[in-house]
């Protein structure tokens, strides 16, 4: 029972634009008590809402806020198949990558509890370097005079992450709210909100098998989520492109391998509470102010991914068909009108005023990358500066 309750809540925050996971565990954690929980119930609850919430939220990704040809050049690779025709295919890819990631990554277990101890430790007084290095890379490997673009957007995004940190009208569960549908969510539906925003039929069926190097992408996904897992601010976004550029994969590899990563990282971010200590979700978060994870608690937490995987896996597809055969007949602009008005409400009612208008300067900043046709993932300098100022010392 609590396993399904979970697999509903992850589904309401997957498909649910601008609805962040960690925004319903800070909301389970405040109520399980009342709700007569204990520790390990709430903990099945918020791994199986994990599980499937990496699963679900590729859908809103991929359906809502595809770009109009003028803006089609930094548009996300599931929204490249979709003015393809082909956002099935994506539906599939990222349901084949999230297996893999689940898999993959519970195989990898008993290696990352001996391994990711030693690497926490070893790599914790070079921790800035590694990560400033990870986005030196992601920023020079723009084009020309899009590297001075980049860094803009990560000063600016990394300026609102400081200043985040610093406030004291929303609470830490709440801050983020705002900031990342801004970000990712805001920014994307009004760019593609212009009269001419692209709608191409799609395909009614997809068929998608997985080669050798699907599967060597969801597994490289994989990794990458253990090591967004040890890297501190590092987005599953990030470690993706990274790889994405050095093994030089494909589009639908793309999708496979972030999927992989997103699946992988809700599992490692428990895996690193149990063997740091340190949450690297706020879902494990939540769950390690209820229990004190133990080795039981762990087995039961895998247990519970592994089970989930099935369900999620059925609820994607099958959600995602019912959005494939709709998206030709809804207007793609009343979609996303929706979807703004849902965002803005969710926000105003979980953060009031100041989170409406971190929502508004968040969003200003998310267009930005898009209109300079630059990757997205520069806006992560809302996780990244901060952590970096943290781990090099500097307080003010």
């Amino acid at each position: 029972m609590f396993l399904s309750i979970g697999c509903v809540l992850g589904t309401i925050s997957g498909i649910t634009p601008g609805l962040h996971i960690n925004t319903i565990a800070a909301i389970g954690l405040g109520v399980y008590s009342a709700l007569s929980l204990n520790g390990v119930e709430y903990a099945v609850i918020m791994t199986s809402m994990a599980v499937t919430h990496a699963f679900l939220d590729f859908l809103p990704s991929i359906y809502l806020g595809v770009p109009n040809e003028e803006t089609a050049y930094s548009a996300l690779p599931a929204h490249r198949l979709v003015l393809e025709g082909r956002g099935l295919k994506a539906v599939l890819l990222t349901t084949y990558g999230g297996i893999i990631g689940i898999i993959t990554s519970l195989m990898l277990i008993p290696i990352a509890l001996v391994i990711l101890p030693w690497v926490h430790q070893e790599l914790r007084e070079v921790m800035y370097a590694v990560v400033a290095v990870s986005v030196a890379y992601l920023v020079l490997r723009e084009k020309g005079k899009r590297k001075i673009a980049a860094l803009t957007v990560l000063t600016l995004s990394g300026t609102l992450g400081l200043l985040m940190f610093k406030q004291t009208a929303l609470s830490s569960a709440q801050m983020f709210f705002p900031v990342f549908s801004g970000l990712f969510g805001m920014a994307n539906l009004i760019t593609a909100l212009p009269a001419k925003t692209a709608r191409i039929p799609q395909e009614p069926y997809a068929r998608t098998t997985l080669d050798g190097s699907s599967i060597k992408a969801g597994v490289l996904g994989s990794l990458g989520g253990a090591i967004v897992g040890v890297l501190p601010s590092m987005s599953p976004g990030q470690v993706a492109i990274i790889l994405y550029s050095r093994f030089k994969a494909s589009t639908e590899e793309f999708l496979v391998s972030i999927a992989a990563i997103n699946t992988s990282d809700a599992i490692f971010s428990f895996v690193s509470l149990y063997a740091l200590g340190n949450p690297r979700s706020g879902v494990a978060v939540a769950v390690g102010k209820v229990i004190n994870m133990t080795w039981p608690d762990l087995l039961l937490i895998v247990g519970t991914a592994a089970i989930t995987v099935l369900p999620a896996a059925v609820i994607q597809i099958k959600l995602g068909r019912q959005l494939n055969k709709v998206y030709d007949k809804v207007p793609e602009k009343n979609l996303n009108y929706a979807a703004i008005l849902l965002v803005l409400a969710l926000v105003t009612y979980f953060t009031g005023a100041y989170g409406v208008f971190t929502l508004a300067v968040a969003t200003a900043i998310g267009i930005l990358p898009i209109q300079l046709g630059i990757s997205r993932t520069h806006l992560m300098g809302i996780l990244v500066v901060p952590t970096f100022i943290r781990f090099m010392g500097i307080t003010g």
